[in-house]
């Protein structure tokens, strides 16, 4: 790839465990020189609300990845995404951050996680990010395995409810472009 080194075009999305501020190790080991991140949108690495409440928030957040040599290129809010098309229980309880759900009821969770998906999509303009990965979420996923007997309306009704939920979300990140 010209005009990238070969450590730029090998990508790395981080847990969101741990601060920025101690990726600086790895940026700073040629062996393991990963520049270009992934930042996720749980823990304290992006923060949706924050990009889009705080003017200084993603300045900030440029000015620290730049302090230890490193490159923003995507945005994940994959925790949210899933809850858009999830059938929601127990599970999500655990990946679902306080603004989309985790401790308010279910009803009204996907309504919720639209909303904070469309809410990454400005925020990723903000952080000048071209780029924001998620999960969809699926609500055929528990159709896969074909028993008892589906009808095929199930199937499609399910690839209708994608429509109808991401759509509206793909909208704004077309317009947040």
């Amino acid at each position: 790839m010209k005009g990238f080194s070969r450590w730029d075009v090998r990508l790395r999305c981080l847990p969101a465990s741990g601060p920025i501020s101690s990726w600086k190790t790895s940026a700073r080991r040629p062996r393991l020189r990963l520049r270009r991140r992934q930042l996720a949108c749980w823990g304290d690495h992006f923060e949706v609300d924050k990009a889009l409440s705080d003017d200084t928030y993603c300045a900030r957040k440029r000015e620290l990845l730049e302090k230890y040599d490193l490159q923003v290129f995507a945005i994940s809010n994959h925790l949210v995404g899933q809850a858009v098309l999830d059938n929601i229980d127990a599970r999500h309880k655990s990946i679902l951050p306080p603004t989309s759900g985790r401790r308010q009821a279910r009803r009204g969770q996907s309504a919720r996680a639209i909303e904070e998906m469309k809410n990454t999509a400005r925020a990723a303009r903000k952080l000048g990010v071209g780029v924001v990965n998620g999960f969809t979420g699926s609500s055929i996923w528990h159709l896969i395995y074909d028993f008892p007997r589906r009808q095929k309306s199930m199937i499609d009704d399910g690839f209708k409810l994608l429509a109808d939920r991401w759509n509206p979300i793909l909208d704004v990140f077309r317009n947040a472009a």
